[in-house]
């Protein structure tokens, strides 16, 4: 990876859950430092963008941690799928996860130009090539992000998305989406966004995979689709935990589904007006 080249950080990091744990922060901080833009080979291993090889070890001297720090921060960042992790006897591979957020394309590949190309003297072309490729980045900034609250989100980052949704969905009842967005759906996510941020529009589609009644598991008369979730009505929702599993507990003090304390309840009133059960 070009130690000339940079990465973008979201104003958003700082309501991140792991903002104020200090490992997993700097873990993470350091993860997007490290991985590869591009697709290339260690020792004969591909490794693809958006990933890097290391150890615990490595990553304990890197960041001055310790070993057990570091194994626990990791543990953070997969269960909040900031980053996959795949483990040999030898190294461990760590893929960012929508690392493409953080990355500055056009930038790179001006990088990458100029290390290929004239005979300047290093600081000359840097600054030059900084000058140049300052503006073409505030034209794509302006064009490709918009600006809520004095903090730059990402607004059309369409095609994680709808990955993203594909792979939480595969083992689910629940349809997946066309990777290629309509204009009419890229319009309903980018007002999503725009009322809450990117990172809250992920979590609403985590929330719908956990979610028994959203996925169908209690009766596949009706199973929530990506469209119903971005709907606003339903996208709020979801994020403020209507659905969610819930347990309560009968009379016998076992723990019961919230599907069925309501029909418990309903025989309850319907025994209290005396309906009498067919």
């Amino acid at each position: 990876m070009a130690n000339n080249s940079w990465v973008k950080l979201y104003r958003s990091l700082l309501a991140w859950e792991w903002y104020h744990d200090i490992v997993t922060r700097d873990l993470f901080i350091h993860c997007l430092l490290k991985v590869n833009y591009k697709k290339t080979t260690w020792k004969g291993v591909e490794i693809e963008e958006g990933s890097f090889i290391t150890s615990y070890e490595n990553l304990a001297n890197e960041l001055n941690f310790s070993v057990r720090n570091i194994r626990t921060a990791l543990k953070h960042l997969k269960a909040t799928n900031e980053i996959t992790t795949q483990t040999t006897n030898k190294y461990t591979v760590i893929n960012v996860v929508n690392w493409g957020l953080y990355q500055v394309k056009e930038f790179t590949s001006d990088m990458q130009d100029s290390n290929q190309g004239d005979n300047q003297p290093t600081c000359n072309r840097h600054a030059t090539d900084m000058q140049v490729t300052t503006v073409k980045e505030v034209k794509t900034i302006k064009k490709e992000k918009n600006v809520i609250n004095k903090e730059v989100i990402p607004m059309t980052d369409f095609e994680n998305i709808a990955s993203y949704w594909n792979e939480l969905v595969k083992d689910t009842n629940i349809s997946k989406v066309r990777v290629k967005f309509s204009e009419t759906r890229k319009k309903h996510v980018k007002a999503r966004i725009k009322e809450t941020d990117l990172k809250t529009f992920y979590e609403m589609m985590n929330k719908v995979i956990k979610s028994d009644f959203l996925c169908g598991n209690k009766s596949l008369d009706w199973i929530a689709n990506f469209s119903w979730c971005i709907n606003p009505e339903n996208y709020m929702k979801i994020l403020e935990g209507n659905y969610e599993n819930k347990k309560g507990t009968n009379k016998n003090g076992k723990s019961q589904t919230l599907e069925q304390e309501i029909e418990q309840r309903a025989k309850e009133v319907e025994k209290y007006l005396g309906v009498k059960e067919e």
